[in-house]
């Protein structure tokens, strides 16, 4: 058989634990979820994401509205002051125009009611005002705090939406590659063992290069499989069993005498690591590393 050389299962917790950080600022937050029931864990992350993003979305939207309506009646207020400005200057030009010309006047006339309500609303607006603008500053502070956040997290949206898309691949597509895998290193192992026994077979250590895909759960973009010796000497020996049964009655039914073993996972390879081939060693090597 042939045999496929894995991650330990601490380097791929390890991948998972390092695929946990999603913002720069930390996990996805507790206070944000969504439902996600029936789930597989990146896809339920993926909508836990969809979730604090939106979130944000609607604190950020918040603060504009209410920086708008500030501006607004800061805005009303500057208008006011600014009728009660031209008022004042058009009423110093009648009083100057009087006194050049000789004549009465008085400051009661010249100041009309509606002239002195709008400066009583200026007055009674200053504290307001004064309000408004210290809490326009505190908004904009948050406004860009808020902004900032919302553009990082948006920034991984492609992020989440790929480690669901990999998730998936992994659940589907990489059990069938897993099957076909297994069932090339069958195939290979059975026929080398057939090549043996008739005199044939290949020179040196039986290894097989196939594409490693991230999204199937490989680390590696090639992987090696390796026949090993325990495996091939099973199928020399079933097929062995055969040819003795056919060297006595050609019409035996093969089912019956070629029984191959199945694969021990567990099995090692007792090739000393120097007889091994180069991305078998770059392969350990990775796989060793504290």
């Amino acid at each position: 058989m042939l045999e496929i050389v894995r991650c330990r299962p601490e380097t791929e917790r390890a991948q998972n634990e390092s695929a946990e950080a999603v913002d720069g600022f930390g996990d996805l937050p507790a206070t944000h979820t969504a439902a996600t029931r029936g789930l597989p864990p990146q896809r339920a992350r993926l909508a836990h994401y969809l979730a604090w993003r939106k979130s944000v979305g609607d604190e950020l939207a918040a603060l504009q509205k209410g920086r708008d309506k500030l501006l607004n009646q800061i805005a009303k207020a500057d208008r006011t002051k600014g009728e009660v400005a031209e008022a004042a200057d058009a009423g110093a030009a009648t009083v100057l125009d009087k006194i050049k010309r000789g004549l009465d006047w008085s400051l009661g006339s010249i100041v009309s009611p509606a002239l002195k309500d709008h400066a009583a609303t200026v007055a009674a607006s200053e504290p307001q005002i004064a309000v408004a603008k210290a809490a326009l500053a505190k908004l904009h502070a948050e406004i860009e705090a808020k902004t900032r956040l919302q553009d990082t997290i948006a920034g991984r949206h492609a992020e989440f939406t790929n480690a669901a898309l990999c998730e998936h691949a992994k659940a589907e597509l990489g059990r069938e590659y897993q099957a076909a895998i297994d069932t090339v290193r069958d195939c290979m192992t059975r026929l080398e063992a057939l090549e043996r026994m008739t005199g044939g077979g290949h020179d040196g250590r039986l290894v097989a290069e196939l594409p490693g895909f991230r999204a199937a759960g490989q680390r590696h973009d090639v992987l090696p499989i390796v026949a090993l010796p325990s495996d091939i000497s099973a199928a020399l020996a079933a097929w062995q069993a055969l040819g003795r049964a056919w060297a006595k009655n050609p019409r035996a039914e093969p089912s019956k005498h070629l029984k191959f073993a199945s694969h021990d996972p567990n099995a090692a390879d007792a090739t000393p690591y120097e007889a091994r081939t180069a991305l078998e060693r770059r392969v350990i090597d990775i796989e060793n590393v504290a």
